[in-house]
């Protein structure tokens, strides 16, 4: 017997062997093969055993030793026997095809269930990561968002159905449900802290704006007065300024109509020096006195003016101060003779300022 042969097949003899693999395959390898396949249709197994599962693994692991020994016997003669190599590469394939066949068949239900269990391993821990990945939390993730998360989670069944992964997986999910309600309670605190920096900000924005408009107002008011006082000031010099100038003029006016007035009295006085000469006396006392009493007279017409600030005032003032110089010169007519007469007849031809006769 050959030294390779196994527990399902007893290979042929070396000397044999080129007979056998070079033969036809249902006349000399088949007879070879009958034992395999009496194995093959005698082997049970129940695939939802472990022992099962086992016995399935090891009658493939006897199916394999067995293709590889034939396979290998083969091989040995094609190594011999160049000349017939296809012949014998034929049988060969014929072989594995066959005995691979058997193996598929053998195997079939157990690669069904390692399939069936390797997808059910696989659904569970996918649960158990997508559980895990529920702790991870983006920072800013609002409390609405983690409130739905923790919902979520509560609705994960952890029970029996997830076999030998339930205790792994109720770990993980009450991991993930501890995290999640951790950073909820954070963030509900981060987010009442908030809300509460917001409101007060919108109050410092409302004080702020309050405070702005009435700076605004305020500003607006003192403008306003500030403009009102200022027109008012400005009046008040425009006016005194006026008044100023017409007082000036006034007492110019005065000024002049006495001037005037002087100097025909002077002349008058000169052609009659020798002859008047008490005349000139009175005149010069006249004048002296209707002098001081101008004087006297446009200083209390200004200090009135700077009273009462009206022009027409000073006027009237100016008036009644020439009257008085009248009157003083009809006093003094006896004596000043013709100046005087002259200087009425300039008074009544209104050629004085501001000074009107009235008999």
């Amino acid at each position: 017997m050959n030294d390779q042969s196994t527990d399902l097949i007893v290979l042929p003899p070396r000397d044999t062997a080129l007979e056998v693999f070079s033969g036809d395959f249902d006349a000399t390898i088949a007879p070879f093969l009958l034992t395999i396949q009496s194995a093959v249709e005698a082997f049970k197994a129940d695939v939802s055993t472990e022992e099962g599962r086992k016995a399935i693994t090891s009658f493939d692991y006897r199916l394999a030793r067995s293709k590889t020994a034939l396979d290998a016997a083969g091989k040995a003669v094609v190594d011999g026997l160049k000349e017939l190599p296809k012949k014998i590469d034929a049988n060969r394939r014929r072989v594995r095809l066959q005995i691979e066949a058997w193996q598929k068949e053998v195997r079939e239900p157990l690669d069904e269930w390692e399939e069936a269990d390797r997808k059910r391993r696989a659904k569970h821990i996918e649960t158990i990561r997508l559980i895990q990945q529920m702790s991870l939390v983006d920072y800013g993730t609002d409390s609405n968002t983690l409130r739905q998360k923790i919902d979520f989670a509560l609705t994960i069944d952890v029970g029996p159905k997830l076999d030998e992964f339930e205790e792994e997986a109720r770990v993980a999910l009450e991991a993930a449900l501890g995290s999640l309600r951790k950073a909820l309670a954070e963030r509900e605190v981060w987010e009442a802290q908030e809300a509460e920096n917001a409101r007060l900000r919108a109050i410092v924005a409302a004080q702020e704006a309050k405070a702005a408009a009435e700076r605004s107002e305020r500003w607006a008011e003192e403008k306003k007065a500030r403009e009102e006082q200022e027109a008012r000031d400005r009046d008040i010099r425009e006016a005194e300024a006026k008044r100023q100038r017409e007082h000036q003029d006034a007492l110019a006016a005065a000024q002049a109509a006495q001037a005037e007035a002087e100097r025909k009295i002077r002349e008058a006085e000169s052609a009659r020096v020798l002859a008047e000469l008490s005349a000139k006396e009175a005149a010069a006392e006249a004048e002296r006195r209707m002098r001081e009493e101008a004087e006297a007279q446009a200083q209390r017409e200004f200090e009135k003016e700077q009273r009462r600030g009206r022009i027409e005032r000073a006027k009237d003032e100016a008036t009644f101060d020439i009257m008085q110089v009248l009157e003083l010169v009809k006093v003094g007519k006896a004596r000043l003779g013709s100046a005087a007469d002259a200087m009425l007849t300039a008074i009544r031809a209104g050629s004085v300022r501001f000074v009107r006769f009235e008999p």
